[in-house]
This record gives structure tokens, sequence and C-alpha cells, in this order.
């Protein structure tokens, strides 16, 4: 009798835990968004990473890192590598996957990165870095160069569609702001907010929202 109390016991916890994957895997099979979040996880670590590093964290210095990137700001910039309406798409415009991406993969892509863990800061020239702080935070009156933290925040954690710069690549930074000078990038306001600084300037800035 004890034996058929334990063998009815297992059958039916071996029913229950059947149920229970059945009920996850409908639950999932359901539900696009998780989906799409799967998806873009393999994406992200199969993929991307071979250049934007594992989780987001660039080792190459001309290369983003993603990492804790705002989820807006990412969505937007992968929507516009994929309908190639940047003025220079680079390779992104050579890989098949980007045009051929979904919104739902896009938007998966964009919290997947958003909600990876910072880049950690890096200190490589103090003195570049008080440089750079005190124009990131107040700009330079007699350029009539604006605050980058008016729009980029305090900390250049960055906000909604303005990007965050802490613990960005520096090399990547200072090419961004260069040909954003020349206007090889096309940004309206942020032309307008570069237009003057000199290249020691740049890389200030650049060193600095590095070490954030």
């Amino acid at each position: 009798m004890r034996s058929s109390t334990s063998t009815l016991k297992g059958f039916l916890a071996g029913i229950l835990g059947l149920s229970s994957l059945l009920t996850v895997s409908t639950v999932t099979a359901a539900d696009p968004s998780r989906e799409a979040d799967e998806s873009a996880k393999l994406l992200a670590e199969q993929v991307c990473a071979s250049c934007h590093g594992q989780h987001g964290l660039s080792t190459f210095q001309e290369i983003p890192s993603l990492a804790a990137q705002t989820e807006v700001y990412i969505a937007a910039k992968l929507w516009q590598f994929r309908s190639q309406s940047l003025r220079r798409p680079e390779q992104h415009s050579d890989l098949l996957g980007v045009a051929l991406m979904d919104d739902a993969t896009v938007e998966g892509l964009a919290r997947y990165f958003a909600s990876q863990p910072r880049p950690p800061p890096v200190t490589r020239d103090a003195a570049a870095v008080d440089s750079g702080s005190k124009i990131f935070s107040e700009g330079i009156a007699d350029k009539g160069v604006a605050a980058c933290a008016v729009c980029h925040g305090a900390g250049a954690q960055g906000f909604w569609i303005t990007p965050r710069l802490a613990g960005q690549n520096a090399r990547y930074v200072e090419r961004q702001l260069k040909e954003i000078q020349l206007q090889l990038r096309h940004t309206r306001v942020m032309h307008g907010a570069v237009r003057d600084l000199s290249l020691e300037e740049i890389k200030d800035v650049a060193a600095f929202v590095q070490s954030r």
C-alpha cells in the first residue's frame, strides 16, 4: 500500500511538473515581447558582441560600448541603420541582418543593452579629465559653447533620446565629435555645440566622459 502511494505521488508530481513546463512554454509563445527579448539576447551575444563586446562592453577603442545606453537612443540608431538614413551608415549597411530586423527585434536589442551593467570608468590623464569636466559642466563662455551637461546630464548618464556618454571609449567620442564638426555626421544641435571646440578641448571632454 505504501509503495502504491509513493508511486501515485511520483506520478502526480510528474504530471504537475509537465503541466508547469507546458504553462511556461505557452506563456512564452503567447508573449511576443518575451520571445523578442530572447531572440535579441541571442543576437546580441552571438553577433553584436563580435564588435561591441560581451554584454555591450566594447574592448575596441574605436567602437562604442552599448551597455547601459538609453533604450530609446539604441532603438532610434538601429532604425536609422535599418533604413540606411544616416549620412555615413558605415559597416552597419553591410550587415544584412540589420536591414532585415523587425521592430520587435530592434526593441528587444534596445532593452537588452539598456539593461546591462554600465561600462567601468577609466581615467588615463587626470589633467585632461579636470579640463574636460569644466567644459562638460560649464561650457566655454568665450566661445559660446554650451555645457554638455545641459542635455547629457551632470554625470553624462544621458536621458531618453540623448545618449549616455559615461564610460564610453574616449577615442570613439573624439572621432564622433570631429565628424560632427566636419558635418560628416549630421546632427544640427550637436554641430552648433561643438563647432568651435579645439582638438585639445575635444580630447579633454572625451577623457572626462570616459572617466565617469
